[in-house]
């Protein structure tokens, strides 16, 4: 029994070390531009394109990111997520951003949209 015991222990430990949050190298960020390309099927008309959508999309994940950690402190009441909007960029507008909440999670609706 001891043995069994010992063993959660470490697949637990194991766990909590492999799934902690760690700060990403440029190639992680990449792919993960990547990933949430195919994820939502985005295709750009050119190279100079994806830079440009790119720029917005590390913008609304960075603001997402720290939105996040305000959340995990107890300073916000919701976790937000990064969905199919974050490439785009909003024009002459200062409202706030929609927002759809799921759960504890909430995406960003944007309400005025550059496509």
């Amino acid at each position: 029994m001891k043995a069994v015991l010992l063993f959660l222990l470490v697949c637990v430990v194991a766990l909590c070390v492999t799934s902690r949050p760690v700060s990403k190298k440029k190639s992680d960020v990449d792919g993960e531009f990547e990933e949430w390309k195919l994820k939502y099927e985005k295709s750009y008309s050119s190279p100079e394109e994806e830079a440009r959508r790119k720029q917005q999309w590390l913008k609304s994940r960075a603001m997402v990111i720290e939105h996040n950690k305000k959340a995990d402190a107890g300073e916000e009441t919701y976790w937000m997520a990064v969905n199919h909007f974050a490439d785009r960029v909003r024009h002459g507008s200062t409202a706030p951003p929609s927002v759809r909440k799921e759960g504890n999670t909430v995406e960003i609706i944007g309400t005025i949209l550059h496509v």
